[in-house]
């Protein structure tokens, strides 16, 4: 779909309903936020094969993969927990993977 199609389909700004009601006290990243940030970009120099980000507004770490077949997101509160997971789908996916013969 072209570019220009998508946003001739978007809906006004003023009618774009949030699935999570708008924080009472805007969000601002603080120096916890950055932290954590410094902390994704850690794990995601560490594991190839992912982006990992951290999300302010959902307040968690969330890891997108490169390598699996099929969309992989993986959300966790705190970087061990992330981790464990994404090592979790790695051998998952690379005992699938590594298991046919082509």
């Amino acid at each position: 779909m072209a570019l220009g199609r998508l946003r001739s389909r978007s809906a006004p700004v003023a009618s774009v309903r949030r699935s999570h009601p708008a924080p009472a006290v805007p969000l601002h990243c603080g120096p916890a936020d950055h932290a954590r940030s410094a902390q994704a970009r850690r794990i995601q120099a560490v594991h190839r094969g992912w982006l990992v980000m951290w999300s302010t507004w959902h307040r968690t770490f969330t890891a997108f993969s490169y390598f699996a077949p099929v969309p992989l997101v993986l959300d966790e509160p705190t970087p061990d927990a992330l981790i464990t997971r994404m090592r979790q789908a790695e051998l998952h996916y690379s005992t699938r993977t590594h298991g046919r013969r082509f």
